[in-house]
């Protein structure tokens, strides 16, 4: 009984003082908004590669070999890193790329108009089909 008691106290004193002083107005209204201000300049302050290593680390637990990358993870970070393309900002918002995708298809389906508007039948004239369905079966025209 003894021992719960004394594991209850450890973990609810220090809990209780941290919600006393994060309800306190002077702490919310001064020390808190510094405190934001002064980490969001240090990190301004860091380079690409040091601030995702940073966070990298932070999330899943080991330091990351961007150079050699292993993971999808660290694979994905070496092209950010890396490959400065254009695209790939594009293509991660859904709208721009479904409108990257339309114009893609529209030069595609045009370039393929182009090809069928020719005369199909002088080119069908000596033209096997093969039939996947029917066990090997052609038919010849």
């Amino acid at each position: 009984m003894l021992f719960y008691l004394q594991q209850c106290i450890k973990r609810c004193i220090p809990n209780t003082l941290k919600n006393i002083v994060r309800h306190n107005r002077f702490y919310t209204e001064y020390i808190l908004p510094w405190r934001l201000n002064y980490q969001q300049k240090k990190v301004a302050k860091l380079d690409d590669e040091t601030f995702l290593t940073m966070r990298h680390k932070h999330i899943f637990g080991y330091i990351p070999n961007f150079k050699n990358p292993q993971t999808f993870n660290e694979k994905i970070v070496h092209r950010m890193l890396y490959d400065r393309n254009p695209i790939y900002s594009a293509l991660a918002d859904k709208l721009k790329a479904r409108i990257y995708i339309a114009t893609c298809l529209q030069e595609l389906q045009n370039t393929a108009n182009i090809s069928h508007t020719s005369n199909i039948s002088a080119t069908m004239s000596n033209t096997t089909i093969s039939i996947n369905t029917m066990g090997g079966g052609a038919e010849q025209k």
